[in-house]
């Protein structure tokens, strides 16, 4: 082969391996954004992203959980303290 060719390949290889990792990676991520911007019912939908954006999920975090407690004892307990 072709010294161009050989480079090619393994950059093109490369390349490919470096999006198949940030690809599974990524679209867990950008599943569960789209998974919490959901209402009750088009938790079924098939679709990555809702038709109809809704922040109800986070508002009732806040509203019937100790949600700010939990995140305040989880930064306590990260944080360093030195």
């Amino acid at each position: 082969m072709d010294p161009i060719w050989k480079r090619v390949l393994k950059t093109g290889s490369f390349y490919l391996l470096v999006a198949t990792i940030v690809l599974y990676a990524v679209v867990p991520f950008v599943y569960a954004i789209g998974t919490s911007l959901k209402s009750g019912s088009d938790l079924f939908s098939p679709s990555l992203f809702p038709l109809d954006v809704t922040f109800d999920n986070y508002v009732a975090i806040f509203q019937e959980q100790p949600f700010h407690k939990n995140l305040l004892n989880s930064i306590v307990v990260s944080v360093p303290w030195c």
